[in-house]
């Protein structure tokens, strides 16, 4: 308990620091946080065990060093300017780090052994990587209330875990513990694979947790172990208090934290009632099985309800069931997967082809699940007016059920001894102090809870220009935001969801507002995620080129525009105003000569250039090598401050010709993660260097999203990392 409260004053701080702005000068380095927060522990080692007043100080001085370390959620900048270059910590492009080629060969592996059908959920499911997932099975996954399965999380940490200290065990014995050292050293990699995303970091904080607690010979409390992840997480990386999935991921353990003790205490009496022999029967056990995951699942549904209302616009009604019959089968996929994964390629005859079959069965069947329970009405229940005041109420609500919990139950026990023994009198409460210490940390949990969502929805005007080149795993998006709010969302390229789940996560929970989307042209990698978009935030007015693109996606997005009220279409010499002194200008709607036709698709791109002060951008969309000529040759103001790279860095396009005509200080390359292309093009690289230098090119499949700000004069690119 002493942990949740120090977890809860230090949270609370850094929450708080968010919610006042500390400025960046004002923010304590991260080496005198380090030594204050090494003495603070050491501190609350010694003194804790002692005297209450030196707890309660100590409190105080925790939330204070969360009040420091909260000044460093506030991005640090990076100066863009002719004569200073920029320093870079990224690796070279060539450069590809052990895990990326671990991660490759496991998917080559299951690819190989499984078939490229069957081998999108096992690479899931090891690797973190669920692009080989079909989008159709994803959907399905969703609707059904299955998707946290297809992320690596707790589930599967325990799992994993679990299974490798249970085979240690039988293997090592449990003499000298030696038996626990592989599954920690299992639990470690496996989360390095999925790159420590924020559900499997706090999963793993928590093994690490329970590991330790078997050693020293002491129980372990999910509570304490969930409090800690919190500290070192915040701790490391203020700015994830802001992150949607370690808010999932931490709604959901407090809910299995503090619901299943309690639907426990509910069926505490219907326990003592069975025989005594029932408790030992197959059966019961199978029983037993199923309610408590049932319990979980609700629990865990329960904690992250209002969240999932407020990003994803609908909640799943069969999620709890549907994650009951899929969970049976995850052990014997990522026992099979990893197997398969790590000896595939040895050359033992028939035995990787035996083990593929049960793996593609358990394939086969969580496919399954996910398909009928999606179909299964009723449908998920739309929650488009849910709001983020009614998240904060619900939250605020459960709170205060917590803390007066032991008197609800205790209350429900004597009611239901007193209707089954009409004879028996009341139990008198027990251990008070239980209930005192609960109270108060709720309480404390409750002032935390009420801190961060003060942070989530500060607004501050901004006194910057912010251009964000989205990372997604094909394609290209951006998103341009003015000092006073407005927003203008230039393409929606990646997986159906992506996109908005990027925007989810950088937007305001209150404020679902895009006031303009463009869409430079109908390729999937442009529009692919516009659905999502349109389905998840309120958009004003759609821009987009009146092209007859030759694939099948023009008609698809007919289709998505055709309930749109403001759909317009772009014209040469267009201005687009988005804030005073911020306006877009479309140097071409397609075609620089319509007259003459473009050569392919790509050139029918909108290009415009964003102008604020003294700084631009010009964006290209995927015109190729032809247009960029005639552009350069139209007699048009080309020079920009910064180029977003043409195609994507394919050397169809960013000529020679366009680049000394635009001579930019700076270029981005929004190129996706997993495109098959090849993008981008060395040669490309090696021109765009040295035009501008390699510390000022950026690619976004490299350094993930790329943010540039200005106030109209410098231009800073904000470190996301």
């Amino acid at each position: 308990m002493r942990v949740v409260w120090a977890s809860t004053a230090f949270v609370a701080g850094v929450a708080s620091a968010i919610v006042f702005g500390l400025a960046p000068e004002h923010a304590v380095p991260t080496s005198v946080f380090l030594l204050v927060s090494v003495a603070v522990a050491l501190g609350t080692l010694s003194l804790l065990l002692t005297r209450r007043r030196a707890a309660v100080l100590l409190l105080c001085g925790l939330f204070l060093i969360g009040c420091w370390r909260g000044g460093d959620a506030i991005a640090s900048h990076e100066q863009i300017d002719r004569s200073t270059p920029l320093s870079s910590d990224h690796a070279a492009p060539d450069d590809v780090s052990p895990l990326g080629h671990l991660r490759f060969n496991i998917a080559k592996s299951l690819t190989e052994n499984i078939g490229s059908d069957h081998s999108g959920l096992p690479i899931a499911l090891l690797t973190g990587d669920r692009s080989s997932i079909s989008p159709g099975v994803t959907d399905d996954f969703r609707s059904a209330g299955m998707a946290h399965l297809l992320a690596i999380s707790g589930l599967h940490v325990s799992l994993v875990g679990g299974g490798v200290m249970a085979f240690a065990a039988l293997a090592f014995g449990r003499r000298r513990h030696l038996h626990l050292l592989l599954p920690l050293a299992t639990v470690l990699v496996y989360a390095a694979l999925a790159g420590f995303a924020p559900p499997i970091t706090r999963a793993t904080i928590m093994f690490s947790m329970f590991v330790l607690g078997i050693f020293l010979g002491r129980g372990s409390s999910t509570l304490a172990a969930l409090a800690l992840a919190a500290m070192l997480m915040i701790a490391f990386d203020p700015a994830i208090l802001t992150s949607l999935s370690f808010q999932l991921s931490f709604a959901a353990m407090l809910g299995i934290s503090f619901v299943v003790p309690a639907l426990s205490s509910i069926g505490e009496l219907a326990a003592v009632e069975r025989l005594p022999n029932e408790r030992n029967t197959l059966l019961s056990r199978v029983k037993r099985f199923a309610v408590g995951s049932l319990a979980v699942s609700i629990a865990s549904t329960l904690g992250t309800l209002p969240l999932i209302a407020l990003h994803f616009d609908a909640v799943p009604i069969w999620g709890p069931l549907a994650t009951l019959v899929a969970v049976p089968a995850m052990p014997v996929l990522i026992t099979l997967s990893a197997f398969l994964a790590g000896f595939g390629a040895v050359p033992m005859p028939f035995l990787p082809e035996i083990a593929a079959i049960p793996a593609v069965a358990a394939t086969q069947y969580l496919t399954f699940v996910a398909g009928f329970f999606a179909e299964l009405p009723p449908q998920p229940v739309e929650t488009g007016g849910w709001s983020v005041w009614m998240t904060v109420f619900y939250y605020s609500v459960a709170g205060i059920v917590i803390a007066f919990w032991s008197r609800i139950a205790e209350g429900t026990s004597r009611l239901r001894l007193r209707f089954l023994n009409p004879g028996t009198g009341f139990v008198s409460a027990t251990n008070r102090s239980v209930g005192i210490y609960l109270t108060i940390t709720t309480l404390l949990l409750l002032i935390a809870v009420g801190a961060w969502s003060l942070a989530l929805i500060r607004s501050e005007s901004p006194s910057h220009l912010s251009v964000k080149f989205l990372q997604t795993t094909h394609g290209e998006s951006i998103l341009i935001e003015t000092r006073n709010g407005n927003r203008m969302l230039v393409d929606t390229g990646g997986e159906r969801w992506q996109v908005a789940d990027t925007l989810n996560s950088i937007l305001p929970l209150w404020d679902r507002d895009i006031d303009i989307v463009l869409l430079t042209h109908p390729d999937s990698d442009h529009v692919g995620g516009l659905a999502g978009v349109l389905s998840r935030f309120r958009v004003d007015t759609v821009i987009h080129s009146e092209t007859s693109g030759s694939n099948e996606t023009p008609s698809t997005l007919s289709s998505l525009l055709e309930g749109e009220e403001n759909v317009v279409t772009a014209r040469n010499g267009m201005l687009i105003g988005l804030d005073e002194d911020v306006f877009v200008e479309v140097l071409s709607a397609g075609c620089v000569d319509p007259t003459n036709g473009c050569s392919n698709d790509n050139d029918d791109s909108i290009v415009t250039m964003l102008h604020t002060g003294d700084v631009s951008f010009l964006l290209t969309g995927d015109i190729e090598r032809a247009t960029e000529i005639r552009l350069a040759a139209s007699g048009l103001i080309l020079r920009a401050t910064v180029l977003k790279a043409a195609h994507h860095g394919s050397n169809t396009s960013s000529t020679s010709t366009f680049i000394d005509a635009v001579e930019p200080s700076a270029v981005v390359v929004a190129s996706g993660t997993q495109n098959r292309y090849g993008h981008p093009h060395p040669e490309v690289m090696e021109r765009l260097n040295r035009a501008v230098g390699e510390e000022r090119v950026f690619r976004t499949d490299l350094m993930g999203t790329v943010e540039l700000r200005t106030d109209g004069q410098g231009l800073w690119m904000v470190r996301q990392d």
